[in-house]
């Protein structure tokens, strides 16, 4: 029976196949990044919308419920802006990192629903766009109010333009 005795290489990798490893993991970062930072702000334009939505419903009926007026506060432009309303059951809506903008000449834009969940005043309707406040995207989101019934819309905000599904 022969034995072998066969020296065995355990000290690990070299410093060269960790500087390549280490600098595919870096070209990977740097691509991957910026596409990461631009899904997030998307999102948060996205669920910022959700929130300005949902305060809106929330007022309108409420005012049907309880039969009486709602009015919601969305502030001036700028950023990390709370909107609130006077009779929300869930709280007010603090929108960080985004920007408002509304193209309403008061400060702020108040929206009044009555007891049947109309917008009664013609200074009611208009546009709110929200944009992400860093700037990295090109997401701009808007929502629509119409006069009247009180319809609210969302859609994408494109040149000066709110693009909704029903047009």
């Amino acid at each position: 029976m022969l034995l072998f005795n066969a020296r065995t290489n355990d000290r690990g990798f070299s410093m060269f196949e960790i500087a390549i490893v280490l600098l595919i993991v870096g070209i990977l970062a740097v691509i991957a990044v910026p596409s990461f930072i631009s899904m997030f702000n998307k999102n948060s334009v996205n669920d910022a919308l959700a929130k300005v939505q949902g305060i809106l419903k929330e007022a309108q009926r409420e005012a049907i419920r309880k039969s009486k007026t709602c009015t919601v506060t969305i502030p001036a432009e700028g950023n990390d802006k709370t909107i609130s309303s006077s009779c929300n059951v869930t709280g007010d809506r603090t929108l960080t990192g985004i920007n408002i903008d509304h193209e309403k000449d008061t400060d702020p834009w108040l929206i009044t629903f009555d007891f049947k969940g109309r917008t009664n005043d013609l200074d009611n309707q208009g546009k709110l766009i929200l944009t992400s406040a860093n700037n990295t995207t090109s997401e701009r989101k808007c929502l629509a109010l119409s006069q009247g019934l009180g319809i609210i819309r969302t859609g994408n905000y494109i040149g000066i333009n709110c693009i909704t599904s029903r047009q």
